[in-house]
């Protein structure tokens, strides 16, 4: 079977399904999804498989407070540049953030 790249009529109902079939699994009642997520749902240009596609829908209704789906969280296109991101702060081990820690509390004292 061709992935779901190849198939984007699928799309819009394989959406569907799995937003009644996961809500349901949940006891959440999802009314709707709002445009965003839909679009972006139905536009998907990843690899992505059905199984992928399923897993985004289910953390989605996890994560939704209310009766609609606010974010579908799509995985990032493989053909995105990332290359002129900058990168953020570096993560410390542990034992460099207790170091500070107590260097900062000496300063103080």
């Amino acid at each position: 079977m061709p992935p779901l790249r190849e198939r984007k009529e699928d799309l819009p109902m394989l959406t569907s399904h799995f937003i009644s079939q996961q809500a349901q699994r949940s006891g959440k009642k999802i009314a709707n999804i709002s445009k965003e997520p839909w679009k972006a749902s139905c536009a998907m240009t990843g690899p992505g498989n059905i199984r992928e596609l399923e897993h985004l829908i289910e953390r989605s209704i996890l994560m939704t407070t209310g009766p609609t789906i606010k974010d579908i969280p799509l995985p990032a296109d493989p053909d995105t540049d990332l290359s002129n991101l900058t990168p953020g702060p570096s993560l410390r081990t542990l034992d460099e953030l207790e170091r500070d820690h107590i260097l900062a509390i000496l300063k103080k004292m």
